[in-house]
């Protein structure tokens, strides 16, 4: 058997851990009155002492460490509740000879390695119409995870533990469900359970009473069943009512998740107007990406398109430019042929005898002679 418990002094207060622990004991706590009750596994012992409260005659709890018994022997042992270190698997040998009017064994078979054998050893202590209550996890489920908890060798759904229960014991005689609650708690404002600030784990053994509950339907979304409550509890010898622990919050704290909840939700809303808005100029600019992109074919088409004319040009210019050169050679071999010319013409007698001839005019006389001669040749030609 696996070790696994509660340090009633080492930890810190949750009162929903807290609620766990004390819930599956308040179930005995209209059937234990007068009782001799055996507690299985019971830990440091708190469950023992709550029966004790309860008004339980006689209460003997037994469980494998002793690390646990020292402190439940220490915490609450005296003279109507004793401790004993046991293997649950062998507590029949144990207790040999002995009978109980109630055995309680909560959140234990699914640490058992020879869980039939375990239930034998129940059995044969029970007395003829004592009454047996056996609590099991529910870690076949879509939100636990059995291998998070290596005390733990079994998990089981509600059919299985059944099953195996009954296989023993015979037919249980109800199944209750063990679940988180929703409601409201009234209390007297001067009830010192209920105020106090500074709660520590080992108080769970001295809860208040509370005079009536009533339990009402859940809601749909929230209903707990087989498949999604905390634990299971089979019950044997007698039914049993339905019961409950609670813990007061101040209404501030438990609104504050839904209202959480509402802005969150708020939240998504006007972040699906943003997605809305931001899709739709998603739209637009795909449109406008689309058209862009035909654009940058055409372009692309008309590049190519210019890519070939220039290619063209480049060769009819390259044409030019020799043609220009060949010209440029062609216009600088005239001009040296024409200068070539007129130097032969700047030297030959002819010009040398015009230039005398032209120097003659500044000659007064005769100057005067020959452009009368020139008119009179002038009007003749004429």
């Amino acid at each position: 058997m696996a070790e696994e418990r509660m340090h009633l002094e080492a930890q810190y207060y949750d009162a929903f851990y807290a609620a766990q622990h004390v819930g599956r004991y308040q179930i005995l706590k209209d059937y234990c009155r007068g009782k001799t009750v055996l507690d299985i596994a019971c830990g440091e012992g708190y469950g023992s002492a709550l029966l004790a409260e309860w008004g339980a005659s006689n209460i003997t709890g037994i469980d494998v460490s002793s690390e646990a018994i020292s402190e439940a022997k220490r915490l609450f042992e005296r003279e109507n509740i004793q401790f004993h270190q046991g293997d649950a698997h062998t507590v029949d040998a144990f207790l040999k000879g002995k009978k109980f009017d109630v055995i309680a064994c909560f959140e234990t078979i699914e640490h058992l390695a020879d869980a039939t054998k375990f239930l034998k050893a129940i059995k044969s202590l029970a007395k003829r119409d004592g009454l047996i209550v056996i609590s099991c996890p529910n870690e076949k489920n879509d939100f636990s995870n059995p291998e998070e908890n290596p005390f733990h060798v079994a998990a089981y759904t509600l059919g299985e533990f059944r099953r195996l229960t009954e296989d023993i014991l015979g037919p249980a005689k109800n199944w209750i469900l063990g679940t988180p609650q929703q409601g409201i708690v009234n209390f007297d404002i001067n009830d010192a359970v209920a105020s106090n600030r500074d709660a520590k784990l080992i108080e769970i053994v001295t809860p208040s009473d509370i005079s009536s509950t009533s339990l009402i339907a859940p809601m749909p979304a929230v209903a707990a069943d087989p498949s999604s409550c905390l634990y299971f509890v089979g019950v044997w010898g007698k039914s049993v009512g339905a019961s409950a622990v609670v813990s007061p919050w101040c209404y501030p704290a438990f609104v504050s998740p839904w209202q959480k909840i509402e802005h969150l939700e708020r939240t998504l809303d006007e972040k699906d107007v943003v997605i809305d808005t931001l899709n739709k100029r998603l739209a637009v600019e795909r449109k406008e990406l689309g058209a862009y992109r035909s654009r940058l074919v055409k372009l692309s088409n008309e590049k190519e398109t210019l890519t070939k004319r220039l290619a063209v040009e480049g060769k009819e210019l390259s044409a030019y430019r020799s043609r220009l050169i060949e010209l440029s050679k062609e216009m600088d071999a005239t001009r040296a042929s024409f200068l070539a010319e007129l130097e032969m013409y700047r030297r030959s007698k002819s010009l040398r005898m015009i230039r005398r001839l032209s120097r003659a005019y500044d000659i007064p006389v005769v100057g005067r002679v020959l452009r009368l001669a020139r008119r009179i040749v002038a009007r003749v030609v004429r």
